[in-house]
């Protein structure tokens, strides 16, 4: 007979694990729910079988279904893996299909040199906030930006599990943050950025530069959308709606794993007849090839600029600010987390088209000719027209 009773499990309401013997445990996480799993030693490790929840699997099948698990040696698919195994498991599911082998192999990097040598032998059911901060503790201050890809990727392997039924619970990754240290504002680097007075000039300037036509519109693009070098590079035919004028970045390829819907202007649209329609990648260099990640930055350097094409986000940010666009907006735009999960959705699913306003102005002060900047290395000449005297935009237009 187990220790557990009908009547005791009925009753029981406090997170923990109660023990109803020979490894048949119910488990009560803190939201409440309550399940059953059974403890075995597989291929010399402890493992922790799911076997359904509690009440819709009731003490007396919880202990036949445990006898039947024994009796076959533990062979189950459902065995809770461990941090590690897991991990691994969650960064294959991630990948499978993505072309990009310096950032598939990075993924799993990170967590294999900073987080499974902490937590990697715990079960990830068992992970807790606390295990969380164990890891970053010692790489929050000294490599801050590496330490939150770990945090981001720790989130992903613990969603995973979530998925696949192995934990119940997710980890408030914010929590874990707030009892980390703050970083001052000298740690926090930045892209170096052009100021946004000065991008009409910049852009004007870089539709007569040297390079490509298929770069100057990959980086035409990534000013007038506000979007990410990675994004730009990676854009595919399949996610434009011309019709509805709406790029849709896929969720795997966003920062915060999100699905990000952008308004594109009309100046945004015009410069896909300067993509590739031999390769699946809008701005791509060849059949099946996505522009490298260095091309759009090294053009800006072959005309003297020392910033970066990510800048051209903070450069958007203080234009928005500046000329009275609500900060929700551009923040929208700029696909960064909102620690309010509600107001969050809400965002995703209802700023696109109060969003369409903002993106089309910051279009046509793009792409309008902006007053000479002070910078000789912009390369502006004379004859071209003053601030206010909009023209036609010609995005393939030969220097």
């Amino acid at each position: 007979m187990g220790k557990l009773t009908v009547k005791a499990v009925a009753a029981l309401k406090d997170p923990g694990r109660y023990s109803d013997g020979d490894g048949l445990h119910l488990r009560i996480v803190p939201s409440g729910q309550r399940y059953w799993v059974l403890r075995i030693q597989q291929d010399g490790k402890r493992r922790d079988i799911n076997l359904g929840s509690f009440p819709a699997m009731s003490l007396s099948t919880a202990r036949a279904v445990a006898h039947k698990a024994r009796e076959a040696g533990g062979k189950n698919r459902h065995a809770v893996p461990t941090f590690s195994e897991a991990a691994r498991e969650a960064h294959k599911a991630r990948t499978t299909g993505l072309k990009n082998d310096k950032h598939v192999a990075q993924w799993l990097t990170t967590l294999e040199t900073y987080a499974i040598p902490v937590i990697g032998d715990m079960r990830i059911d068992e992970v807790e906030r606390g295990d969380v901060h164990r890891v970053l503790e010692p790489i929050w201050m000294k490599i801050p930006e590496t330490a939150r890809r770990v945090l981001q990727r720790i989130d992903r392997v613990i969603r995973w599990a979530i998925g696949k039924g192995y934990r119940d619970d997710a980890i408030d990754m914010r929590l874990v943050r707030d009892a980390l240290p703050r970083h001052s504002r000298r740690q926090v680097k930045h892209m170096a950025s052009v100021p946004w007075q000065e991008v009409p000039a910049f852009h004007t300037a870089f539709s007569h530069s040297a390079a490509t036509p298929q770069v100057r519109a990959a980086l035409h693009w990534l000013i007038l959308t506000a979007s990410r070098p990675g994004n730009v590079r990676n854009l595919k035919w399949t996610q434009i709606d011309q019709d509805a004028m709406v790029w849709v970045v896929p969720a795997d390829e966003m920062k915060m794993g999100i699905e990000h819907h952008v308004p594109l202007s009309p100046e945004a649209i015009s410069l896909l007849q300067a993509g590739t329609t031999q390769s699946e990648y809008v701005f791509g260099t060849g059949v099946g090839k996505a522009m490298s990640l260095d091309t759009m930055r090294m053009a800006m350097r072959r005309m003297g600029y020392r910033e970066t094409p990510h800048g051209f986000r903070t450069s958007f940010k203080a234009w928005s600010l500046a000329n009275g666009w609500a900060d929700h907006l551009s923040e929208a735009a700029l696909a960064h987390a909102d620690p309010n999960e509600v107001r969050a959705a809400y965002a995703r699913e209802n700023l696109l088209e109060e969003r369409r306003p903002m993106m089309l102005a910051w279009a046509k002060f793009v792409t309008g000719h902006g007053e000479r900047s002070s910078r000789a290395r912009a390369g502006i000449r004379p004859e071209q027209p003053a601030q206010g005297d909009l023209q036609p935009f010609h995005p393939l237009e030969p220097a």
